[in-house]
């Protein structure tokens, strides 16, 4: 086959038939050696025409990156016009961003559903949160990072219960709850999902033969959804907070909730502050006396009301701000150990709001 008299170009600004696997025509414009680029970047769709840059093969698959040069940015404008999004300024920082980000690619390095994930493990290397065995609940759990590192703490005995009003898709052993931690029936329910202690527990898969197990265990696994719901109803309704050390069946509360961010700092942070109040209340009816609550909020005037709140609440309180939080966020972490004795929802919250 004999060679072309020109040498292969760089780069290519090509027509749709030059995407085409079985055709190649020619291109709008061929260049030598490669121009100045535009810092601008260029995101070409499936439809309309096509840009590909820098590729060492002929056919380029969208959707693309195009840096164009500075000198035929009239050239693109002039035949995809239509097709090509330009992306914003900010749109570009984030970009540059997560790629300087180290925790962002430890994420996808390690499958982590978020970069928020290293935030806990850092909290609990520091405070001791977790431990084997334990009953932990993960309040605004989507995308599930905070439920995936607790998973793997707790495991094999442990359990994990998510709950957010967004439906997402648990990590592998997580059972959740979609709906508002701001509605009495949702809560109701959860507390009646943690009164026995064997759900949502992980099960090894077993394969069954004759004589594996007796009867009374294949009847019991048998049991169908709606009876074990009736048999949890006859139970003694659980009645929040005791006076014993086991005043309720939960070792560890995680609130990451936080509402859409309106750009407005006093109202961001108030409504930081009501998510974390309501998280408290639940924690007081939940949790063991030796329980752990950990909850983010974003710093403002209520701060301080805040953790006077936790102090009357629980014999030890950290405020931290780990590594993976980003240095121009507000978000500051709440870690409080030892739930007091005799404490109430009136001491606490003297309004009786939550």
């Amino acid at each position: 086959m004999p060679q072309s008299k020109f040498p292969e170009p760089r780069i290519r600004v090509t027509t749709p038939e030059c995407g085409s696997a079985h055709k190649f025509e020619p291109p709008i414009k061929l260049w030598t050696t490669p121009p100045p680029h535009h810092p601008t970047i260029y995101v070409v769709r499936k439809t309309g025409n096509m840009a590909a840059t820098t590729i060492p093969r002929r056919i380029a698959s969208p959707p693309l990156f195009f840096s164009p040069p500075t000198a035929y940015t009239h050239l693109l404008k002039s035949s995809c016009a239509s097709s090509i999004r330009y992306d914003s300024s900010s749109s570009n920082q984030w970009k540059r961003r997560q790629i300087r980000d180290v925790f962002a690619t430890a994420a996808k390095r390690d499958d982590m559903k978020s970069r928020a994930g290293y935030k806990l493990i850092e909290l609990d290397y520091k405070h001791g949160i977790f431990g084997p065995g334990q009953t932990v609940v993960d309040l605004g759990f989507a995308p599930g990072a905070w439920s995936q590192v607790a998973i793997d703490k707790v495991t094999p005995e442990g359990r994990v219960i998510g709950v957010d009003i967004l439906p997402a898709n648990p990590p592998p052993g997580v059972s959740t709850f979609q709906g508002s931690m701001k509605s009495p029936g949702v809560r109701e329910l959860l507390k009646k999902f943690l009164m026995d202690p064997s759900r949502g527990k992980m099960r090894e898969n077993r394969y069954l033969r004759k004589g594996d197990v007796d009867e009374e265990e294949l009847e019991e696994m048998e049991r169908g959804y709606l009876d074990r719901e009736r048999d949890a109803e006859r139970e003694e309704k659980f009645e929040g907070v005791g006076e014993d050390d086991t005043r309720g069946p939960v070792d560890v509360v995680l609130s990451d909730m936080l509402m859409n961010t309106s750009g407005i700092p006093v109202r961001d942070h108030a409504y930081s502050i009501d998510l974390c109040y309501t998280a408290m209340s639940f924690a007081m009816d939940v949790l063991k006396t030796s329980g752990v609550f950990v909850c983010k909020v974003y710093s403002g005037d209520q701060e301080c009301e805040l953790k006077a709140k936790l102090k009357l609440m629980f014999s030890t309180v950290y405020c931290d701000k780990p590594e993976a939080s980003r240095t121009e966020s507000r978000e500051v972490y709440y870690v409080s150990k030892l739930l007091r004795k005799g404490v109430t929802k009136e001491k606490v919250f003297p309004g009786g709001d939550y």
